[in-house]
C-alpha cells in the first residue's frame, strides 16, 4: 500500500497504458483522478472502484488543464498543491 490515501492524477486513463497505471495505483491504495478527453474514462474508473473518478480534459489546452486540476483539488483535496 505504497500510495495509501495519496492522490494520483493519471492522464489518458480511459484505456491502454493509462488505464493500467490507474488500476495499479488503485491496488496500492491511491485515490485516482483520471483526466482524459475520451468520455469512456468515467465507466473505466467505475470499474476500478469508488477511489477512482474521471474528469473530461483536453491535455493540449492549458486553460482546460488548469481548470480541471482546480476542480480535482476542490473535489478530492491534495497532499502537495501549488495553488490551494
Amino acid at each position: 500500500m505504497r500510495f495509501k490515501d495519496r492522490l494520483v492524477v493519471v492522464t489518458g486513463g480511459a484505456r491502454g497504458i493509462g488505464l493500467a497505471c490507474a488500476r495499479e495505483f488503485a491496488l496500492e491504495g491511491a485515490r485516482i483522478a483520471c483526466l482524459d478527453v475520451d468520455d469512456s474514462a468515467k465507466p473505466a474508473m467505475a470499474l476500478i472502484g469508488p477511489a477512482a473518478d474521471a474528469w473530461h480534459c483536453d491535455m493540449s489546452r492549458f486553460d482546460e488543464v488548469s481548470a480541471t486540476f482546480n476542480d480535482v483539488v476542490k473535489a478530492l483535496g491534495c497532499d502537495i498543491c501549488f495553488d490551494q
